[in-house]
């Protein structure tokens, strides 16, 4: 539940739906489709449609929520198609109801199921591919100005998290439009490419050991090898993979590759103090 409320916070911490449910409900009430035209007035239309709008839009975030956040599906297309089919197959029924309530069970330009299934399905994938072309631009917002008293030596990356959360960096971690942001106080979820959260961290001396996954060294309580793979132990207790390609990289730094894993107690004890766990604070927070 607290992955799903991440996410569903993050979607609704960015302006995008609230920008689709006004341009949304204005192009359909204007158009007036599935008998809404003759029916109503304009007033009307855009009261019908915005109410409608909304609330598919909110369903559609949970749905977003639990494609991205909980079941944790980075690939866009697959996670946009699937999106699209799970309200394709709920959202008709809705909308279908609310049709035939105000308009009557005898209207003879109802709409059918079918057609408003194919209508969500295209919608929710018109809306989909908008947000995957504008995330970019979003990830491009400067960072929310520091407080006056926030040390100037902190990391860019780091003063884009809530006060409560700036700690030492650990690691960055891509899921699907977000990047999570792991620090000795906990983990924050930005909407941010990894290349722009890697210009960032200032200085912070560490490396992408995958094109899902950025360390910071000093972080590294460990390594584990098994079964030809080649594994991260971090401070927090998370487990970063090393592919292929960076694995020279990892080995160059020497943190015992002989050492096949490393046991609970010892990174309980290489976490030092600034660990989660010590600080008092959860491993999940909040996106911003």
């Amino acid at each position: 539940m607290g992955v799903f409320l991440q996410a569903l916070r993050a979607d609704f911490g960015t302006p995008t739906p609230f920008f689709l449910w006004i341009f949304l409900t204005v192009i359909v009430g204007l158009a007036g489709p599935f008998g809404t035209y003759p029916t109503f007035d304009l007033a009307h239309r855009l009261l019908f449609w915005a109410v409608n709008i909304g609330l598919c839009l909110v369903f559609g975030a949970m749905m977003r929520a639990l494609v991205y956040g909980v079941m944790g599906l980075r690939r866009t297309l697959a996670g946009s198609a699937l999106i699209a089919l799970i309200l394709a197959l709920g959202l008709p029924v809705f909308i279908y109801g609310s049709i035939r309530l105000l308009l009557g069970p005898a209207y003879s330009d109802a709409p059918s199921p079918l057609e408003l299934s194919l209508f969500v399905f295209c919608t929710s994938l018109g809306i989909s591919a908008y947000r995957a072309v504008t995330r970019a631009k979003v990830a491009a917002l400067p960072p929310a100005p520091a407080p006056a008293s926030e040390p100037e030596r902190l990391p860019r990356l780091i003063r884009r998290l809530p006060p409560d959360r700036r700690g030492a960096l650990i690691s960055l971690s891509v899921r699907d439009h977000y990047v999570d942001v792991t620090t000795s106080r906990g983990r924050v979820s930005l909407l941010l490419r990894l290349g722009d959260a890697v210009d960032e961290v200032d200085g912070v001396d560490g490396a992408q050991v995958h094109r899902s996954h950025w360390v910071a060294w000093a972080a590294v309580a460990g390594i584990e090898r098994a079964a030809g793979k080649l594994t991260l132990l971090m401070q927090d207790g998370s487990r970063v993979p090393v592919s292929k390609t960076y694995r020279d990289l990892v080995e160059a730094r020497g943190f015992g590759i002989a050492r096949a894993t490393v046991p609970p107690h010892e990174m309980a004890s290489a976490a030092g103090p600034n660990s989660p766990s010590k600080a008092g604070s959860s491993a999940q927070s909040p996106p911003v």
